[in-house]
């Protein structure tokens, strides 16, 4: 009304409830609504999972779980004893998490990943590479800001959400090859050493005792545990993936789930046979791989069972796969994966086992959730198609990567640079002048051009790779 002041009603949301909605609306995570998530988001049909409708489902998944181990803990004296040792489990910091786990992955996804890993690998100096999730806790903390007024970098996120970040707390291992960045497969891990100090900091204030402090050493002889809601969004991430994304591309009819039940009944049938044939095939190779990875939590048996009950979940599908009834194959299939997904939420465990993380699902569905993501990976990412998709996106990641790289080093000024790569380089302290002489950027040059392509997405990469190639020429106004 006309002459009275409006009552601004007091904000009582928790830190972490903050922490949410400055995720929710940051920069960083609408971009991801142009990442790749398995195959390229040019959301030709709206079925496919992009990197950001994959990070919502995530999110949700984790407050559920969350939720969940809360209401158990009121009766399951185990579940209480393992939330109060750490401290407590904070519900929003968790679905925050979830919001912030995948804000470092590049364009293109894990292709664009496995580029820059190489490129920088192969740069003095900046042999500790990339890696999408130390790229996201960069991002959270160094690179993106919360208020245009403030100086201060990063999205001030509490460090119980910050923590929840981390789902491989530790830096990455220098020791074993720092000199041959080609020699070592590629390493996860939770921070740069330009964040490694802030990382500490954050496991300070919330692990109990402190008593993984050699966090600092990779690997350690145990490397340190993750967070409690860090292992809840982990275990979230693993269900969005091996479940949702999977019925994403089944349902587009991506996925001949004949072939797939197919495939997994030679499987038990070479396993029965002690693999003497099939030797080729993805789940019988997989035994060997899951037997090495995971030496303390694999079972033969375990994994056998989970093959089984996943070719008779497929089996049920796939026979509605070809019928003429409208909805019948779509609905089936949503019917049977929303099936193991209650399985999985029914297999959770918090119970300070001590060769597990905080949050874990019990043997019978960690083996069936491993056949799951083995599905995606054999009938979608490791296929013709795609694999014609990603040489695309290999040819214009490194083009983009060398291009900014020859750009920076043959500029005069910052002026003539992309807007975004100098925002960073300010940000960074860097100057062009740094770069001359003798012409050659630094470390720190290297991994702002990285920051740099973090910010795009998958069309923005292929625009100004083509650009930088010309092979297109920018329009006036074009901001890469």
């Amino acid at each position: 009304m006309t002459g009275t002041s409006a009552v601004t009603a007091p904000d009582t949301r928790s830190e972490t409830e903050r922490d949410r909605g400055r995720l929710s609306y940051s920069a960083q995570l609408r971009r991801l609504a142009g990442v790749t998530q398995v195959v390229s988001p040019d959301l030709q049909t709206a079925q496919l999972h992009s990197r950001a409708s994959h990070t919502h489902k995530v999110a949700l998944i984790a407050r559920e779980i969350a939720e969940k181990l809360a209401r158990s803990a009121l009766t399951n004296k185990s579940a209480m004893a393992v939330i109060k040792s750490h401290g407590g489990l904070d519900i929003a910091a968790c679905e925050a998490a979830g919001l912030a786990h995948d804000l470092g992955h590049p364009p293109f996804g894990h292709v664009g990943e496995q580029v820059l890993e190489a490129e920088l690998r192969a740069t003095p100096g900046v042999w500790e590479g990339f890696e999408g999730n130390a790229q996201s806790f960069r991002i959270v903390t160094t690179l993106a800001h919360q208020k245009a007024e403030t100086d201060d970098p990063g999205l001030a996120l509490t460090s119980v959400t910050l923590a929840a970040i981390l789902k491989y707390p530790y830096l990455r291992d220098l020791r074993t090859t720092p000199a041959h960045p080609h020699g070592e497969g590629h390493q996860k891990f939770g921070a740069y050493g330009s964040e490694a100090e802030l990382m500490g900091e954050v496991r300070d204030d919330i692990v109990p005792g402190n008593a993984d402090r050699d966090y600092l050493v990779a690997p350690a002889a145990k490397k340190p545990v993750q967070s409690l809601e860090a292992s809840v969004m982990d275990l979230a991430d693993d269900i969005a993936y091996s479940v949702h994304d999977l019925e994403d591309f089944c349902a587009r009819g991506t996925i001949d789930l004949r072939l797939v039940h197919a495939e997994l009944g030679r499987a038990l049938k070479a396993l029965k046979s002690s693999g003497t044939i099939e030797a080729t095939n993805v789940f019988v190779t997989a035994k060997a791989e899951l037997a090495k990875d995971y030496a303390t939590s694999f079972s033969p048996t375990a994994y056998h069972e989970a093959l089984a009950s996943v070719m008779n979940t497929f089996d049920l599908v796939a026979k509605t796969q070809t019928q003429p009834s409208p909805g019948l194959f779509e609905s089936t299939l949503r019917e049977q994966l929303s099936g193991i997904v209650n399985e999985f939420f029914e297999a959770i465990r918090c119970d300070g086992e001590a060769d597990n993380p905080p949050v874990y699902l019990d043997t019978a569905a960690w083996h069936k959730m491993q056949v799951l993501k083995r599905v995606t990976r054999r009938y979608l990412v490791n296929t013709p198609a795609v694999g014609q998709v990603q040489r695309a996106q290999i040819v214009a990641m490194r083009r983009l990567f060398k291009g900014t790289v020859k750009w920076l080093q043959d500029a005069d000024s910052a002026s003539t640079l992309p807007v975004k790569l100098q925002e960073i380089l300010a940000g960074s302290g860097l100057l062009v002048t740094n770069v001359k002489p003798p012409g050659v950027p630094s470390a720190e040059h290297y991994r702002a051009v990285a920051d740099y392509i973090c910010t795009m997405s998958d069309s923005e990469a292929f625009e100004v790779a083509q650009w930088l190639a010309g092979a297109r020429v920018p329009g006036a106004r074009s901001d890469p």
